[in-house]
Parts: structure tokens; sequence; C-alpha cells
């Protein structure tokens, strides 16, 4: 209590009371620690959503190739030969891949891809093999007519989780989507034309 009064006393009248060494030192951890960090973490959060925004893969089927004879009864597999360009500078690692393959709206076709690595500014080519549903393909009406033109139209969905190693500073987990509409001709295999559209969420 005297050192209380003592310290009122020494304070000039109408000044504000002076503050406790407690007090002082939340203070001065809140204006040395705690202000910087808030700042760093706002930096930090507008360069992820402006300078680090990661764009869009570009996606190009080489070539599609079909294992086996439709309607033979044997084991039908299509072979999707794929270039992924990373544009970003950072580097993309992901798991598996999974895809699946529909054909005028029936799914048809289900496979994985196995985990890799997208090196930044790089192309990534690598082979995805699907198991054909032969039983479905075979219920869709249209089947017939398409194997007499000798084209087939397919798309295909696929989704790629991963994640991002962001300056050197923090890993960013992504899912690259990837849908691919594509028209095969059955003779030669060659592809007649295609649209892929990737997207990261």
């Amino acid at each position: 209590m005297a050192e209380e009064q003592a310290a009122t006393a020494a304070s000039p009248p109408g000044s504000p009371p002076l503050k406790k060494p407690t007090e002082r030192l939340a203070y001065r951890f809140i204006t040395l620690v705690m202000i910087p960090l808030i700042i760093i973490a706002i930096i930090i959060t507008i360069l992820i959503l402006t300078v680090f925004k990661l764009k869009e893969p570009i996606v190009t089927l080489n070539h599609i190739f079909l294992a086996g004879a439709i309607g033979s009864g044997a084991n039908v597999s299509l072979i999707m030969d794929v270039s992924v360009k990373n544009p970003n500078p950072e580097s993309f690692m992901f798991s598996h891949t999974n895809t699946n393959v529909y054909y005028r709206g029936v799914m048809v076709g289900q496979g994985h891809g196995p985990p890799s690595k997208a090196e930044g500014k790089r192309t990534l080519r690598m082979n995805v093999t699907m198991a054909v549903m032969t039983e479905r393909l075979l219920g869709v009406p249209e089947l017939g007519h398409d194997l007499i033109s000798r084209l087939l139209t397919l798309e295909s969905y696929t989704n790629v989780p991963g994640r991002v190693w962001l300056v050197g500073i923090f890993w960013k987990h992504i899912v690259l989507r990837i849908n691919c509409t594509v028209g095969i001709n059955i003779s030669s295999q060659a592809i007649h034309d295609q649209d892929c559209k990737s997207h990261i969420y």
C-alpha cells in the first residue's frame, strides 16, 4: 500500500497512473512480437492469393491405345499416353491419380496412375492404364453406329491430389482436376480431336 501511494504521489496531477511492470511487459510483447507476426501473416496471405496463385497445367493426350478387341469376350484395356506441362516455377508432387472414362454418358472404364512429380516449368509424360467395362460398353445403343463410322468419342475425368512447396516456406495441398473429351479413330487408334481442361482446387 505504501509503495502504491508513493507511486501515485510521484505522478504529476492530472496525468494517468503509472503502469505496473507486468502491464508494461505485456504491452512490449504485443508491440514487439504479436504485431509483426500479424503483419507477416497478412503479407503471406496476400502473396498466396496474388503472386503465388498457381496456374493450371496444360494437358495433352499424345496417344490412346486400345488393347483387346471389343466384343471378343477378352479383357480390354485403354492406355492413355499423357503429357502434363507445369507452367509454375514450383514442383507439384502428387499421389495416385484416379480416372473415370465415359462413353455417351455411361462410365465404361476406370484406372489409377502411380505417384509422381511434375517439375516446375517442365513437362511430365506418363501412361495411364484403364480397365474397360465391356458389358457396359456393349450395352450402349449407339455403339454399333460408332463402330461402323470407326470413330469413338470418350470423356475422361481425372482427380490428382497432391501438394506444392511454395517458395521454400510451406506446403500447399491442392487437387488437380482434368476433364478431357477425345475422339478416337478405331482403325488407326489415332486421336481425331481432343479438348482437355484442367483446374486447381
